[in-house]
């Protein structure tokens, strides 16, 4: 059987597919079927590359790297409404779509999960869950047939219950379950939200209805079918979403979205999969509905043996008469295969040398074996710059090389996510990173409202774009966190007090007639010591209570925030903050603490861990 080629060449890897064109001959988006091809001879190129993120430094969907130093991220819940967001968004085990050039520079990354809504049914003995009417399965471990679930706001499938709102990706398997890549435990929203993206069955025309899974769709004359123009039909993969509950197993659909094919003949064709419809016989099967023919190809005895349903499988080959004749076909066996992930990023919420993250993944660098180069593990600590290669096992990437990077390593464009610590005229400290701007430089907020240099303030959470030269950072884009949140433990010195509000650290804190002060009776004056809770929105923070830190009880640090991580009382999160529960807390409120619960911490903070002495459950 003959082997892939460098991975450079290969556009989509294993676990569903894309389609490249030629420029202006090829679809975009949603609007691309489940194939990678690649035109007989190009002279300029596009690639629209489906898959599963596996690791960033750029991003790497099915272990292909793509530089996204220049790329878009849209969001898409609901496809015929978009969004755009920062790259932060995008994590791993999320399913996207990926425009990018020949050279895999990306200019585009779409996140498109499978399914989102609330749970009705958790079965721990069959590692299984239902959402919106479809069958999610979870892997612990990756293997042949099914990749490695990554988790997030909760630490496994025991954690889940009915009610939950989570957001799901994954490939489906021949059945139509949906095989986890990736299940992330959401803050319950005020507005109902369904997703559900899959292959139209019993579509009814004459009632306007189709079932996908388990969920009946009913759409109405209040629906956007898109693209215009095209009509929904059995087989058809759509993606729905909705802002209505679902009714006795029906929901009304206010969006679906078709995905068309634009497959054409005699291009050369790179897909991979699950296959389905495997006939030994004929020497065919299917991969996400494209027909394969590998009758040209010589299998090994125990490849053909092993060539079954569900199995995930890489394919090389040219597209013609509506089918891919195979050239190359390699069935996907060991978790070198399809469980590596690569990480390049600043160290972020860093506990212990067993307990922190890159780019927003979870990372445990002291298993056996790692091969550390640039430094030791005695070097990590949050906001140092790292590349590490590992595996994916469980919910946690596990190093087998972590490489220290200098600064000035290379010029290589990257993106860093971090905090604000110390404001400049023409840049800032980021972790250990001086963060410098070029003459021309862009600035927008994560929820694309336009921002200023006005708005990179202390304390405030950015994604810069750049590349490392002469032992600084230099930045063409910086994206600000703008989105309205709760502020935890904002503390710092109080100046230009007046009877409307002051400034925290450069922060504008607003006062009204609702805020609250603490010790009453002592007065704000110039200079204080003061810790601030509220909300931030477009960079003011308005102040729901100010505490005026008196000597007695400096140290004490309040947080409020939905909990993260659980593992026990004694070590969990909220809103970020790493907190365990004192001897005897005083405890208000009703409510249990797990993952999602939404609470409100307070207590004396040692070695980056609050100790809560009363914790709040919040509504």
């Amino acid at each position: 059987m003959k082997t892939l080629t460098h991975p450079r060449n290969w556009i989509l890897l294993a676990t569903t597919a894309a389609v490249l064109s030629a420029c202006g001959g090829g679809g975009s988006g949603s609007d691309t079927p489940a194939g990678t091809i690649t035109p007989t001879q190009p002279t300029s190129l596009n690639q629209v590359v489906q898959g599963t993120v596996t690791g960033f430094g750029s991003v790497f969907v099915e272990g292909v790297r793509y530089d996204d130093s220049a790329a878009k991220v849209r969001i898409e819940e609901n496809d015929a409404s978009p969004r755009e967001d920062s790259l932060s968004a995008v994590k791993l085990g999320m399913r996207v779509e990926l425009l990018s050039d020949d050279k895999g520079k990306a200019s585009q990354v779409k996140v498109s999960p499978e399914t989102i809504g609330k749970i009705t049914l958790v079965s721990v003995p069959t590692d299984s869950f239902t959402i919106a009417g479809q069958t999610v399965r979870i892997t612990t471990t990756a293997s042949a047939t099914a990749p490695a679930t990554v988790f997030e706001g909760v630490a496994n499938l025991a954690g889940l219950a009915v009610n939950d709102f989570v957001e799901v990706h994954g490939p489906r398997d021949s059945a139509g379950v949906v095989l986890a890549t990736r299940v992330e435990r959401k803050t319950p929203l005020s507005a109902m939200v369904v997703r559900v993206a899959g292959v139209v069955d019993s579509y009814n025309a004459t009632n306007n209805t189709f079932k996908i899974g388990g969920l009946t769709v009913q759409i109405n004359g209040t629906t956007n079918v898109t693209p215009s123009g095209q009509s929904v039909s059995n087989g058809t993969r759509v993606a729905v979403w909705s802002d209505q509950e679902i009714v006795g197993g029906t929901v009304i659909a206010k969006s679906v979205s078709i995905r068309r094919s634009g497959l054409t003949n005699n291009d050369a064709a790179k897909i991979g999969g699950l296959i389905s419809s495997a006939n030994l016989t004929t020497k065919t099967f299917k991969i996400d509905g494209v027909d394969v023919d590998f009758s040209g190809v010589t299998l090994s005895a125990d490849d053909l043996s092993n060539l079954s349903n569900g199995r995930r499988v890489r394919v090389v080959g040219t597209f013609a008469n509506n089918k891919v004749t195979a050239t190359e076909v390699k069935l996907l066996k060991s978790s070198d295969d399809f469980n590596k992930a690569e990480l390049i990023g600043v160290v972020s919420d860093f506990v212990s040398t067993s307990n922190f993250k890159v780019r927003g993944a979870s990372v445990d660098a002291t298993k056996p074996g790692v091969q550390f180069s640039g430094g030791t593990i005695d070097n990590l600590a949050n906001g140092v710059l790292v590349k590490i290669e590992g595996k994916v096992e469980g919910n946690v990437i596990n190093p087998t090389k972590f490489e220290f990077v200098a600064a000035n390593a290379d010029d290589r464009p990257r993106s860093l996510l971090g905090e604000i610590s110390l404001r400049r005229e023409n840049g800032f400290r980021m972790g250990e990173n001086d963060i410098e701007f070029e003459s021309e430089l862009s600035i927008r907020g994560n929820d694309n409202s336009a921002a200023s240099r006005d708005d990179l303030i202390n304390a405030r959470k950015v994604e810069v774009r750049g590349s490392f030269r002469d032992g600084k950072f230099r930045v063409s884009e910086v994206i600000v966190q703008k989105a309205a949140g709760v502020i935890s433990s904002a503390e710092g010195v109080a100046s230009e007090v007046s009877i409307n509000g002051f400034k925290l650290n450069g922060t504008p804190v607003q006062l009204n007639a609702q805020t609250q002060f603490e010790p009453a009776g002592v007065t704000l004056a110039e200079g204080a010591k003061v810790e601030v809770y509220g909300a931030i929105s477009n960079g003011v923070i308005v102040a729901s209570k100010v505490e005026i830190k008196l000597p007695e009880t400096a140290g004490i640090a309040r947080v409020k925030g939905t909990v993260t991580d659980f593992v026990s009382a004694s070590n969990f999160r909220v809103n970020g903050q790493k907190v365990k529960l004192g001897a005897n807390p005083v405890i208000s409120g009703s409510g249990t603490l797990r993952n999602g619960s939404f609470i409100e911490v307070k207590g004396p903070m040692s070695d980056g861990v609050l100790t809560a002495t009363e914790l709040e459950y919040k509504k």
